[in-house]
């Protein structure tokens, strides 16, 4: 089925094995006494346990809770989430203001079902900059962190585009948030950089 996708070299070295004959081709290239007995083998570990569990590592299934998408999930409980939806063919747009240079304007943005696009602009007078490249945030991977150092003052909104999804909306959770630059992290920053240059 597969091998009109593979060339002709790749071919020659695959063997395909039903529930038989695939031990003894196994042994044409390893030593019956390196090779677990489960796997044709006369190879046992010190307490008679023909699958060699301390040779052979088997995974069980990785627990639901320790899946990507289900780490660092924002909860519609938090009241720094927003639930926001977003109709077929349409944008919506949080704003956020920068009133010091150098803050930082962060997101987490998590889409449960199916994904949408995120960038971040900067909008001056009627003229809007894209300053980040758009993501997609899909729901298999969980939330998407981000932040972007603002260097310029002003409105800052983060777009979650679903302009390209023609029949389904998307239920949105985000948190935004702007951490205003001090001058204390700035004292944090020059001390650290000068104590890297002397040494």
């Amino acid at each position: 089925m597969f091998k009109p996708l593979l060339s002709e070299n790749t071919c020659e070295r695959l063997k395909i094995y039903g529930n038989s004959g695939w031990k003894e081709a196994i042994l044409e290239h390893i030593e019956a006494d390196l090779l677990p007995v489960t796997y044709g083998g006369t190879r046992t570990d010190p307490d008679g346990d023909p699958c060699c569990p301390s040779l052979v590592k088997i995974l069980n299934p990785i627990p639901k809770e320790l899946h990507l998408k289900n780490m660092n999930s924002l909860s519609e409980d938090d009241k720094n989430v927003r639930k926001i939806t977003v109709g077929s063919r349409s944008k919506c747009n949080i704003h956020l203001k920068v009133d010091v240079p150098g803050s930082t304007v962060g997101w987490q943005v998590e889409c449960p079902r199916y994904d949408i696009k995120m960038y971040l602009v900067y909008a001056e007078g009627s003229k809007h900059d894209m300053v980040t490249k758009p993501v997609t945030v899909r729901c298999d991977f969980g939330s998407e962190t981000g932040c972007y150092l603002a260097e310029r003052t002003g409105l800052y909104s983060l777009v979650l585009d679903n302009s390209y999804s023609i029949f389904r909306e998307k239920q949105i959770l985000c948190k935004v948030y702007v951490t205003a630059y001090t001058s204390k992290i700035s004292h944090v920053f020059k001390t650290v950089l000068s104590e890297n240059n002397n040494s």
